[in-house]
């Protein structure tokens, strides 16, 4: 059952996408961010901290609710923790790099740059895969690994990819989101 719980508070992370559209929103204004007197690094850390405050926050309440509910012990106790954090952060630089590759500028009102950019499509279903495959395979493989198990393996190549885009985005990101 925390299995299960976890996954679920994973996917309500995934569905959180505030970071795929945010360089599209800003739209005909992008040139105030590129114009401050600060580096381009800053700019999208700041863009990354507040996607974080927004998720991180609803993601603490759940972690404390399952394990004040289900009370898990050991390895689950840390992966209760650990994978819905590192899940949200996944979900931000998945965002963040789908929409510096697919910016979306040419938009009428903000609803097309949030609900219709092809930044915002690659992070939903980037995120609802990442959570999917694991899902399944709790299930499928129960008999045969804990869930534990199969959780921890994706908490770290979650946190594994979420470190590569990370630096993906401060090194090339940058500079793309510097040339927008």
């Amino acid at each position: 059952v925390v299995a299960v719980m976890v996954v679920a508070v994973w996917l309500m992370a995934g569905s959180s996408l505030i970071s795929a559209p945010s360089g599209s929103i800003e739209g005909k204004r992008l040139w105030i961010a590129q114009s401050l007197p600060v580096p381009t690094q800053d700019v999208l850390k700041a863009k990354l901290r507040l996607h974080l405050s927004i998720v991180i926050p609803t993601a603490i309440v759940d972690i404390i609710s399952i394990i004040a509910v289900f009370r898990p012990t050991g390895i689950m106790l840390l992966i209760t923790v650990l994978l819905p954090l590192v899940f949200s952060a996944y979900t931000e630089v998945l965002g963040r790099r789908a929409n510096l590759r697919h910016p979306n500028f040419d938009w009428i009102n903000e609803t097309q740059a949030v609900k219709s950019g092809v930044s915002v499509m690659i992070s939903m279903f980037g995120s609802w895969g990442a959570v999917t495959v694991p899902g399944i395979l709790v299930f499928m493989l129960a008999d045969a690994i804990p869930s534990w198990g199969v959780l921890g393996a994706f908490t770290v190549i979650a946190a594994a990819l979420t470190w590569l885009m990370y630096r993906w985005i401060m090194t090339r990101g940058a500079v793309i989101y510097s040339r927008l």
